[in-house]
């Protein structure tokens, strides 16, 4: 496990106090495998740390608001590489405990094997689209809570870790971990003076978001509505019923009552002047919602247009039109750098420049956004059309040439690529999607096994969906026909790995890989 460990570290990253650099460490690896595996084996068998490893360097990370206002900013913690090391074997086995032992969380999609903020999007999306296509109002309630990782109490902590039957000397090195820890803050070079911490989790190490996601786990139990979490982003949501169309607020602000007690109780406050509503759909009563405030008033929760949600802008109509234009922005502005950063760029740099400075702004959550208009399409695209003319050698041939010559898809071509990558591995289970979950009006689910009877194709078609409105470029319709057309080999790959070099195969001749008509 250690010797694993030592070669898969990352020799970019920063030393912690003590110094030990992550380069240092794996080239060494066979040398120091066997003493830092004693160390590691001692300091879990008596429950302690040396105390160099529960010391952090604190760089604040700016979130947004204002810049002189300290709490504006994340304080992400640099501590010890070896520290890191044994915390990643621990988070592994204790994976493992909650997996065998069925204690995991399904709301949860942080920091949680086969989920992400994709999947955590996608089945929010599923609810949202699927009661808006039957012209059901919906309230969405962005939860924000007062500094979470830094205020979990570390007592209450541990005992949702012991209830998880996690116990003896394990237990005792995850208290010793999370106590007697100190830090300081540095900025431009200077360090403040050190600081005791007393409550929290270390934010950058690797134990502490595992633990967070334990602290937080019986969050669904005290809601009736629907719930999801992405380690500290709660959102909770529900939609009007045809029999009793204003139940749903009520239910909802029950449900923000009961989160205000869980609060209380576990000593995690919420933000409520960050807590914001979404009212979705046409007919909307745009009902108000209350949360008590630490002082006992009561505040109404601020109403809002759009929200950034898990690095998504979701607008009220779920256009994603803006999201579409956020993101263009940051591409351009990247762009802009790398032309006026270097003066010459040839192939060979501006594919690396390009595909991961540039590109990754506008790929990111496609399953999701997927642009549903040609305006926004174009826009996206003219950004890799603009991109491509840094070569100056193919800056005057036409577009889908220059595509050609440097190798490199349409975003159009690339998007499709990603929804089909995505589908994949929601079949093969490497993505956990609850596609299963029935609409109470019509039956309709995320996705349902074809009925098609014929042994042409593959094992795993599924239903071709034939929406209007909300639903018509909604994930499970835009994907189906494709990927029900794709070959039996193909579909059957292994891995993703496989699957992405054979589908690379059979797209091989694909009419969007390299042409893309504009219209604007």
């Amino acid at each position: 496990m250690v010797l694993e460990q030592l070669q898969s570290l990352r020799v970019d990253k920063s030393p912690g106090i003590d110094g030990v650099h992550p380069r240092v460490l794996k080239e060494t690896a066979d040398v120091i495998v066997g003493p830092l595996t004693r160390i590691f084996q001692t300091s879990i068998n008596e429950g302690k740390l040396p105390d160099m490893w529960r010391e952090a360097c604190i760089t604040p990370i700016y979130k947004k608001g204002d810049k002189s206002d300290p709490a504006n900013y994340r304080p992400v913690s640099l501590t010890s590489v070896p520290c890191k090391m044994l915390e990643r074997i621990i988070v592994n086995e204790l994976i493992t405990h909650i997996r065998n032992n069925d204690l995991t969380c399904e709301q949860q999609h942080g920091f949680t094997h086969g989920k992400s903020t994709i999947t955590n999007l996608l089945e929010a999306m599923d609810v949202w689209i699927e009661a808006l296509s039957h012209s059901l109002p919906v309230d969405v309630i962005f939860l924000d809570y007062a500094k979470a990782f830094d205020t979990v109490p570390h007592e209450r902590l541990l005992r949702r870790v012991e209830s998880f039957g996690i116990g003896g000397n394990l237990l005792q090195w995850i208290r010793n971990f999370l106590t007697q820890r100190r830090q300081q803050v540095v900025v431009n070079g200077s360090a403040s003076s050190w600081k005791p911490v007393i409550s929290g989790v270390p934010q950058g190490s690797v134990l502490g978001p595992l633990l967070f996601t334990i602290f937080v786990s019986d969050i669904p139990e005290t809601i009736q509505n629907f719930v999801s979490l992405f380690a500290d982003d709660t959102k909770i949501y529900a939609a009007a019923q045809n029999c009793e169309p204003n139940a749903h607020t009520t239910c909802l602000q029950a449900d923000l009552n009961s989160l205000y007690e869980w609060s209380t109780k576990m000593q995690m406050q919420f933000h409520p002047d960050k807590c914001k509503v979404m009212h979705l759909g046409k007919a909307n009563p745009r009902h108000k919602y209350t949360m008590n405030k630490v002082d006992g008033t009561m505040h109404t929760l601020e109403s809002i247009e759009e929200e950034k949600d898990l690095g998504v802008t979701i607008d009220k109509n779920l256009t994603f039109s803006k999201h579409t234009q956020v993101q263009v922005n940051k591409a351009n502005k990247t762009l802009g750098l790398i032309k006026h950063t270097f003066s010459h760029v040839d192939s060979v740099s501006f594919s690396l420049l390009y595909k991961s400075l540039v590109r990754p702004h506008l790929e990111y959550a496609t399953a999701i956004w997927y642009p549903k208009t040609k305006r926004d399409r174009d826009m996206v695209e003219r950004v890799q059309r603009r991109a491509t003319k840094l070569v100056k050698s193919l800056a005057n041939l036409p577009y889908s040439e220059r595509l050609r010559e440097l190798d490199l898809p349409t975003l159009h071509y690339r998007r499709q690529r990603a929804d089909i990558i995505q589908l994949f591995k929601i079949t093969h289970g490497f993505d956990k999607v609850r596609v299963n979950n029935h609409c109470n009006l019509c039956g309709r689910a995320m996705f349902k096994p074809s009925l098609a009877t014929n042994t042409r194709g593959h094992q795993f078609k599924y239903q071709i969906q034939k929406a209007t409105g909300p639903r018509a470029h909604f994930f499970p319709t835009r994907v189906t026909p494709a990927w029900n057309k794709l070959s039996q080999t193909t579909v059957n790959s292994k891995t993703v790995k496989e699957f992405k070099t054979r589908l690379g195969q059979e797209w091989g001749r694909h009419p969007d890989l390299y042409e893309y008509q504009f219209t604007y």
